[in-house]
């Protein structure tokens, strides 16, 4: 019994989804705090942060010109392992990202 429940633990940190944002347009300069995104979503504060990536799936989500995940919103969808850029073509202090398999964040 304890080797399936180490299975399961491990097949559960295996799929986990890393975020990190950038203050560069292409991945580089200073990097924000990596989290771990969860099944319903994770509302990040981007402010200052021009680009970001993800490891471990495809992404989507919302990005929001105010804190907290709330105003005006713009969808978006993120490969992973790939640079995105966030243009919007106006302010963005927050996104919500959520596993492209999973539900959260409206979607």
């Amino acid at each position: 019994m304890m080797f399936l429940q180490s299975l399961a633990l491990f097949a559960s940190l295996a799929s986990a989804t890393s975020f990190q944002a950038w203050s560069g347009d292409q991945c580089n300069g200073s990097a924000g705090g990596s989290s771990t995104i969860g099944r319903g979503g994770n509302c990040e504060e981007i402010s200052g942060r021009h680009s970001w990536e993800v490891n471990g799936d495809n992404v989507k989500g919302f990005y929001y010109e105010g804190a907290n995940c709330a105003g005006t919103s713009h969808q978006f969808t993120g490969s992973n392992g790939r640079c995105n850029n966030i243009n919007t073509g106006g302010i963005v202090r927050s996104m919500c990202v959520v596993g492209a398999n999973n539900r959260g964040c409206g979607l």
